[in-house]
């Protein structure tokens, strides 16, 4: 009899074991961009593994998502969370809360779960990224660097058991400036490029292209909206990407209409091929890398 207990709690521990052992996701910062007076960024998760499908362990639960940030760029406000992943929005099972600490430093956003909430459970899809939500914060400071920056430290991850997720955290605000001149064959004539789109009320003030740069109001002088992305290699994959307005003498510009220093955020120092895309005209790319810096 005793022979049968030893053999049978060996098992129940290899059980519990399995049970309990650690399941990972991963979640990045990306797409940091300035909209009007507001810098945004979202907040997009996966996951790295199989949960399973033991009830409590294939859920996510529990999250605290903090961030170091730069105080003097940004009001005293809590961010602002918008644009929420649709199996969340109006789920009586998650609640998000935010605010500020530390001086300001660090900006928090909170992902509380609860089983009864009355609505309905969820994990991240595996190993695809997809858009947990926005996040926002006032500027107070548009000349002071941003600093968006994970705080590894207090920031953490449950599953539906409060058993604790292991996360990869990556991406930030690091950006890089540059300028440019560009003309587009189809609006040149006479040394200059036509504004007659802008004149009659036809540019939009959203931009056409992925990231939808609100501008408020398209600026005098203004030709259209073009794209502008940076490649590491002639042949590789965009690193990273941004709307901008043309202007009529080819100088493009931030949306305020005059501003030449050009910021491109998610990369950091270094050489970039440069593209530029219009949406009536062919994409054209710089010859050779250029030097970048924040």
């Amino acid at each position: 009899m005793m022979k049968k207990q030893l053999s049978i709690i060996p098992a129940l521990l290899c059980l519990l074991a399995a049970s309990l052992s650690a399941q990972t996701m991963a979640a990045r910062i990306s797409n940091c961009r300035v909209e009007g007076s507001v810098f945004k960024w979202d907040i997009e998760v996966c996951r790295t593994d199989d949960w399973g499908s033991v009830p409590g362990d294939d859920i996510l639960g529990n999250c605290d998502f903090y961030f170091t940030v730069n105080a003097g760029a940004f009001t005293a406000a809590a961010p602002v969370v918008s644009d929420i992943h649709a199996s969340l929005a109006g789920n009586g099972n998650y609640a998000f809360r935010s605010g500020r600490a530390a001086l300001n430093t660090q900006a928090w956003i909170a992902l509380d779960y609860d089983f009864y909430g009355g609505g309905g459970n969820w994990q991240p899809p595996l190993d695809t990224w997809e858009c947990l939500y926005t996040a926002s914060l006032a500027i107070d400071d548009a000349g002071a660097p941003d600093g968006l920056a994970w705080h590894s430290t207090l920031t953490g991850f449950s599953r539906g058991n409060m058993q604790p997720l292991t996360a990869v955290l990556s991406g930030g605000s690091e950006s890089v400036r540059l300028r440019l001149k560009v003309f587009i064959e189809g609006a040149y004539g006479s040394g200059a490029l036509s504004t007659a789109l802008n004149s009659a009320g036809f540019l939009p003030a959203v931009s056409p292209y992925t990231d939808a740069r609100n501008a408020g109001t398209v600026p005098a002088g203004v030709t259209d909206w073009i794209w502008v992305e940076l490649r590491e290699t002639g042949s590789g994959e965009t690193v990273a990407g941004r709307s901008f307005f043309l202007k009529s003498d080819g100088t493009v510009v931030e949306t305020d209409g005059s501003t030449l220093d050009l910021t491109v955020y998610g990369v950091g120092q270094g050489a970039y091929y440069i593209v530029v895309r219009h949406r009536n005209h062919m994409p054209v790319m710089s010859v050779t890398p250029v030097d970048m810096g924040p």
